[in-house]
């Protein structure tokens, strides 16, 4: 016997999805400790087309990943861990089961969750923890009657040796991508809650008094069929704002690596994020290390790790809404304070600096994979 704690985590790996990109980073760095006897189990992908992607990480990361021990049937652990969806809350034979969820609109449907889990006995079961990784998200978890000593907020981490300022790579991606001009970026899926109405409208404006503004969206078409998501957004825009926004946006809709993610972040010059709801936002905190000044709503889950020194909040108010027939809550932007910020992004050079600055500086320190898997097994008692 090692002495050491067992933790098994079960969850996805070789997928474009954010449960399955945050488990294999938290699985590098689980890997490089020496005080984790870790081990895997692979959990299936809920959907039929979803399908296994090589080459998002690294190929030594990959490798990693690969190498990793698997459980076998019927072994025991200390602790298991469980990201992946539908959400189990089955009790695992361990001294401790945690359950990593996000809720994006602060509501969580029955839907999601594996079976039908005893709610009222697992809020008295001292062995049962849920991870998330918002203060926003974990409105839901109380919402469902869990404790807050039941309840771990655990930020999301980043890869600051692949987000990171880089003059090179800028340089390279430009070309590659053939912009010109002062660049905006959104990472995300296109759907209603990341907001993307609003910023097609938006640098509609701001492009129609600026020429040089372009706008990168990255969307994911293997899982959300983005591009036509997107193009139902455009045609949801009168004919003066499509005919402003004319070639000036490059959309990227593939799966692609951690290097050539880094790659869009070093091409652009300031990422925007009018987001009506998210569980987190990691596209913002990639954005904060690769030193971008920022663009994000205010009052939602992006709160608890960006400052002032490089993001600025657009001001929004907190509506009551129904999501998945629920009663839940999202964020509504303040449009004319979105425009206003994407003006002020291109023309403070004050602002660019302290970004490019602080930003790197800012989640090296707190947001290393390292650091937050620290928090996850202080969290999870090891």
């Amino acid at each position: 016997m090692s002495g050491k704690p067992t933790l098994l985590v079960e969850g996805w790996r070789f997928l474009p999805h954010s449960y399955a990109i945050v488990n294999q980073w938290q699985l590098l760095a689980l890997a490089r400790r020496g005080d984790i006897d870790l081990k895997i189990r692979d959990t299936p992908y809920p959907y039929e087309g979803w399908k296994a992607a090589r080459g998002i990480f690294p190929a030594r990361d990959e490798a990693a990943l690969d190498a990793l021990n698997r459980a076998e049937d019927g072994e025991n652990f200390d602790i298991t861990y469980r990201i992946g969806f539908p959400y189990d809350f089955r009790l695992a034979p361990s001294k401790r089961t945690a359950v990593f969820l996000t809720s994006e609109y602060q509501n969580i449907a029955p839907a999601y969750f594996a079976g039908s889990p005893d709610f009222a006995a697992l809020r008295k079961d001292p062995r049962f923890a849920i991870v998330t990784p918002s203060n926003w998200s974990a409105r839901a978890c109380r919402d469902l009657g869990f404790p807050d000593q039941q309840i771990a907020v655990i930020p999301h981490g980043v890869e600051t040796a692949l987000f990171r300022p880089d003059a090179e790579g800028r340089a390279s991606a430009r070309r590659h991508l053939g912009l010109e001009g002062f660049v905006f970026f959104n990472n995300g899926a296109m759907t209603p809650n990341k907001g993307i109405d609003l910023l097609l409208k938006a640098f509609a404006i701001v492009a129609g008094r600026h020429s040089h503004a372009r706008l990168i969206l990255k969307g994911l078409d293997p899982l959300y069929d983005s591009r036509n998501t997107l193009q139902r957004n455009l045609g949801a825009l009168t004919s003066a704002e499509r005919e402003a926004i004319q070639g000036k946006i490059v959309f990227v809709g593939a799966a692609l690596g951690m290097k050539e993610m880094a790659a869009l972040y070093q091409a652009s010059d300031a990422y925007v994020s009018p987001y009506r709801a998210e569980g987190f936002n990691m596209p913002v905190l990639e954005a904060a290390a690769s030193g971008l000044p920022i663009i994000c709503t205010a009052g939602g889950p992006t709160d608890d790790f960006v400052t002032g020194d490089f993001a600025r909040p657009i001001e929004s108010r907190v509506e009551e809404v129904e999501y998945n027939g629920l009663p839940g809550r999202h964020l509504v932007p303040d449009f004319e304070h979105l425009v206003s910020l994407m003006r002020e992004a291109m023309e403070n050079r004050v602002w660019q600096g302290q970004a490019a600055r602080t930003g790197p500086l800012h989640t090296h320190l707190r947001y290393g994979w390292d650091r937050v898997v620290d928090s996850l097994l202080r969290a999870l008692g090891a």
